[in-house]
């Protein structure tokens, strides 16, 4: 039996527990300390596009798309997805996506910012290995505090995030990582954060 099917039958309580399990994954991949990118090849549709807006950035191929088309059979959309999206394009654009249930092209998507570039067709994955390479040689610890600005950064009021920002710039002074920094930058050479992992 189909899933769309099986969910019909369900008390509302096996249907909460199953969304409790996509929101615990894609609750997983948006807090996680490590920066991941998503790579999308072909279409992301549904849970899809929450998997990947909750990455923290996303590489699509040429002839992609994001489809929220659950209103083409009863259902809202579910997995933050609307969420995610509203903070990357305006209002009538997530409307028409999630009450039209029409498809968003990579090409739209980039130009308003809600991807992070375009692949051809066929290198989605390798593109986002590529960008991935850009973290080996960064600051681990550093990398995962600017995530959670990055992530509180939409919700907080300027004085929230002005006092996150000076929590956390606070800790990263006398962090080992930032004594490794400054003296590389002092002594003229690069640093190597991978020694203090």
């Amino acid at each position: 039996m189909n899933a769309l099917q099986t969910r019909r039958t369900m008390t509302e309580e096996q249907r909460y527990e199953t969304l409790s399990q996509l929101n615990g994954t894609i609750n997983s991949i948006f807090n996680c300390s490590k920066p991941i990118i998503a790579a999308v090849e072909g279409g992301a549709a549904g849970a899809g596009v929450s998997l990947a807006m909750a990455c923290d950035m996303v590489i699509m191929s040429e002839h992609s798309f994001f489809s929220l088309a659950y209103v083409k059979i009863g259902l809202t959309p579910d997995g933050a997805a609307t969420k995610f999206l509203s903070e990357t394009m305006p209002r009538q654009m997530l409307a028409e996506m999630a009450m039209l249930g029409g498809k968003i092209d990579a090409s739209r998507l980039y130009q308003i910012g809600a991807i992070n570039g375009i692949a051809q067709k066929g290198y989605a994955m390798q593109t986002a290995i590529e960008l991935s390479k850009n973290f080996e040689k960064l600051p681990q610890n550093s990398l995962a505090r600017i995530k959670k600005l990055t992530r509180h950064a939409y919700g907080n009021n300027f004085e929230g995030q002005l006092k996150l920002e000076t929590d956390f710039m606070v800790v990263s002074q006398g962090d080992s990582e930032s004594i490794e920094g400054i003296d590389a930058f002092l002594e003229k050479r690069a640093p190597d954060y991978k020694k203090l992992r």
